[in-house]
């Protein structure tokens, strides 16, 4: 593998690390000081609805156009500025907390769609195939998300918020640091253009657009669980078995090793039902046992199969892309499904869990049917098998 690819990975995964540290950071402590399930769905579907929104209303801000060396350094400008939060105590007041939440909303966004676009231009430039493109990104990725997850429940637990900021933030600044000194990105050889023929086999290419716009919904289900997860279980681990934030980083972190397995060893496509369905019943237990070790430990099973899942329905997406243009559309389009069902799933959940509806005990009946919804859209994927690029 050529070193160029190497350190984009490398990269991937510092990134993942450092978000994944500050999410859990930010969640966990909006929670115990807010004790609001709807505050924190709030604050979470806020965070990621602004960077939606400003896809939606400047398209001239597209971050898929951004090169890796441009978007490490804006990230590490975005750091910069939480750390000069943190340094100024602002951390400690609701606008401060707010402020921190919307740029790693924003950040998140803008990082993720980037690094889907510039993985999918290494697959047209020839330099790695769908395959093993969508299972490298996904275990970078998940590398950097399971070693992030547990050392932001340890080191909140330990310590405090502000200290977490100080060390991901001197991360992010590292990694700009020397992205700064490298030289520019070289640019990639012209894409080689698969034939319209392996792009739309025959008897798909009339519901080519369906089918893509159901994949685009599929791995939205995915963010829609993720930031399910997200709200629910520290609502579970913190206010029904009184649980501390090593718990849920553990637990996440656990998440994580499994999306990491599901990216290393070489299962076979096409069984994404199979793993949809057990996914389910991976939530039922993670949401209703009440020995922590059960229910951190099924987080095994739950990290791999919403990656073996995305892993697929990834490898789909770069398989319907044939020209640049047509992968930054689709990066694009994949990430505003992503971010704004991640960004519902807090608003929607919180507001089910919170007084006004349902109470916080309805938190492990609302996870397990999250896990449904994504049985069914995965369901409706292959149903229309998606195959052509989203219409002109």
């Amino acid at each position: 593998m050529k070193a160029a690819v190497i350190r984009f990975y490398g990269v991937v995964a510092l990134s993942a690390l450092a978000d994944m540290a500050l999410l859990i950071g930010l969640i966990w402590a909006a929670l115990r000081v807010t004790g609001s399930p709807l505050l924190l769905g709030t604050l979470l579907g806020v965070s990621a609805l602004i960077p939606f929104s400003i896809r939606r209303n400047f398209p001239a801000l597209d971050s898929t156009r951004l090169s890796v060396r441009r978007v490490v350094l804006l990230r590490g400008g975005v750091y910069g500025g939480l750390l000069l939060i943190a340094l100024a105590g602002l951390l400690q007041t609701l606008a401060g907390f707010v402020v921190a939440a919307v740029l790693v909303g924003v950040l998140n966004y803008m990082t993720t769609s980037a690094y889907e676009a510039a993985n999918t231009k290494q697959v047209l430039a020839g330099l790695l195939d769908s395959q093993r493109s969508a299972r490298w990104m996904q275990t970078a990725f998940q590398l950097g998300a399971f070693s992030g997850a547990f050392l932001g429940g340890l080191v909140l637990d330990r310590a405090s918020l502000d200290v977490l900021v100080y060390a991901v933030a001197g991360l992010a600044l590292l990694t700009a640091g020397v992205a700064a000194v490298l030289p520019a990105d070289r640019q990639p050889p012209a894409p080689v253009v698969r034939s319209d023929a392996s792009a739309a086999p025959d008897g798909l290419g009339d519901m080519g657009g369906r089918g893509v716009t159901l994949l685009c919904l599929a791995l939205g289900m995915i963010g829609f669980h993720i930031g399910a997860f997200n709200t629910l279980i520290p609502l579970v681990y913190q206010r029904l078995h009184g649980w501390s934030s090593a718990d849920f980083g553990l637990a996440s972190g656990i998440a994580g090793v499994g999306a990491f397995l599901a990216a290393i060893l070489p299962w076979p496509r096409g069984r994404v039902l199979l793993w949809a369905g057990l996914l389910v019943v991976g939530d039922y237990l993670l949401a209703f046992s009440p020995l922590p070790w059960v229910s951190m430990g099924i987080c095994l099973l739950i990290g791999f199969g919403i990656n073996t899942l995305r892993i697929d329905l990834r490898q789909q997406m770069i398989e319907a892309a044939t020209t640049t243009e047509q992968a930054n559309r689709l990066a694009a389009t994949s990430s505003v499904y992503f971010i704004f069902l991640q960004s519902a799933a807090p608003l929607g959940v919180g507001l089910l869990c919170s007084e006004y509806a349902f109470g916080p005990g309805a938190a492990p009946h609302v996870f397990v049917g999250v896990g449904g919804l994504l049985l069914g859209a995965v369901l409706l994927t292959r149903m229309h098998r998606p195959r052509a690029v989203l219409a002109q």
